[in-house]
């Protein structure tokens, strides 16, 4: 499996992926997965821009 890139529908797919293939097995893993898929989300909402993004209106 490929590692998921930034857009939230791909890592859902993944994390469904992982879950089909391997059951509850596979928990720790997908839910690491969402973390940080979750935490990306909110640098860049705090950020107010987007990883390797440049604006105006960026803090940090």
């Amino acid at each position: 499996m490929t590692r998921p890139t930034n857009d939230s529908t791909v890592v859902m797919e993944c994390v469904l992926e992982l879950l089909i293939e391997n059951g509850l097995g596979a928990m720790a893993k997908c839910m690491e997965i969402l973390m940080n898929e979750a935490m990306r989300h909110e640098r860049s909402a705090f950020i107010g821009a987007g990883p390797y993004q440049r604006s105006e209106a960026r803090h940090g």
